[in-house]
C-alpha cells in the first residue's frame, strides 16, 4: 500500500480485511502474501520505482528469483482509487495470471 504520509486506522482495517480474504484463498495453492505500507513521503526511492499515477495506490512485489512488480492501474482519467475495490482488482488480475509484472531495475 503506497501513501504519501502516515496510514490511518480505517486504511489499516482495510488491508486487515483484504490480508483475510486474500489469505483464505492463497492457503490452499501454498502461495504467501506478506501486506505492508510504505510513507513515500519518506522512502523517495520507492516512489521513483514504483511512479503512482497517484495516491493512495498499491503494489504488487514478488521477491522471488527476479525481483518484480505489478502496479495498481487508476485507469483513465485516474478513476479506479487505490482503495478496498481496486486493490481487490489489482490481486485478482495477479491472483488469476491476467497481471503484467514489471521488472525492478538494475539486476543480474
Amino acid at each position: 500500500y503506497l501513501k504519501d504520509g502516515d496510514i490511518t486506522s480505517a486504511e489499516t482495517d482495510m488491508l486487515s480485511a483484504l490480508s483475510k480474504k486474500y489469505t483464505s484463498q492463497l492457503s490452499d495453492r501454498g502461495t504467501k502474501m506478506k501486506w505492508m505500507w510504505i510513507n513515500l513521503a519518506v522512502e523517495q526511492e520507492y516512489k521513483s520505482l514504483f511512479e503512482p499515477e497517484q495516491l493512495p495506490s498499491a503494489v504488487v512485489f514478488n521477491p522471488h528469483k527476479r525481483l518484480r512488480f505489478a502496479k495498481l492501474d487508476h485507469g483513465e482519467e485516474g478513476k479506479v482509487r487505490g482503495d478496498e475495490a481496486g486493490i481487490g482488482n489489482l490481486l485478482d488480475k495477479v491472483l488469476g495470471g491476467d497481471e503484467r509484472f514489471k521488472m525492478v531495475p538494475g539486476q543480474k
